[in-house]
């Protein structure tokens, strides 16, 4: 309940106009749920700090999923962007901060018509998408996310067009559930374990990370 008023207290101090920007712009009008509060408050953060600082954003993406030096980058993000969020620190995973980065990137360079075409039959994925990333040095935490970043980096290698539908699209609407069980097979065909809880919430920022690398964004962001 605490955590859930902070979120509340969060959206009620953010600027309207980029509140409104942000919801129509980006992730559409979600329906306000504690969950959705959530998404919508690390989304708000997100935007408001990749437009102030976009060369540390980019940063962000520029470094490996879920390790120090995307922590390190992050927190430098936070830093000179207090006024982004109220709540400092923030109550977001770096991992988190940086899966919407990436889907406002793909969305900002990416509109909902520009679609990049499928993978050509018989093509080899590429070693890092087919591998989940092993360290022993890694946090649970860590292995989680590299875990479902080589998903959805193969969901990508996959089917491309159908992951583009999906992040580009609003959020938390009956559209994106349909749009989400269209990727359920590729999904399937790319984890080697049960991923029947597997959310649109949760993996939503992992698809829009691995689609900005598909398309060669993530390599292209410069200072």
């Amino acid at each position: 309940m605490r955590a859930t008023a902070s979120l509340v207290v969060l959206l009620a101090i953010c600027s309207p106009a980029l509140a409104q920007r942000d919801d129509n712009e980006r992730f559409g009008r979600p329906l306000m749920t504690p969950d959705n509060l959530a998404d919508m408050s690390l989304g708000r953060f997100a935007f408001c700090a990749e437009a102030r600082a976009q060369a540390t954003a980019a940063k962000v993406l520029q470094t490996r999923l879920a390790s120090d030096e995307e922590a390190k980058q992050v927190r430098k993000l936070a830093a000179v962007n207090r006024e982004c969020s109220p709540l400092y620190p923030m109550p977001f995973t770096p991992t988190a901060v940086r899966n919407a980065l990436a889907t406002i990137a793909y969305r900002r360079n990416h509109k909902s018509g520009d679609v990049p075409p499928p993978t050509p039959a018989g093509t080899p994925p590429p070693a890092s998408f087919a591998v989940v990333p092993a360290d022993a040095n890694g946090t649970d935490q860590q292995q989680g996310a590299w875990y479902l970043g080589a998903i959805a980096n193969c969901v990508v290698f996959v089917d491309p067009p159908a992951v583009h539908r999906l992040v580009t699209g609003p959020i938390d609407v009956p559209e994106e559930d349909k749009r989400f069980a269209a990727l359920v097979p590729a999904i399937g065909r790319c984890s080697p374990s049960d991923t029947s809880g597997l959310t649109v919430r949760r993996f939503r920022g992992y698809l829009a990370n691995a689609l900005l690398q598909h398309v060669g964004d993530g390599a292209k962001m410069k200072d």
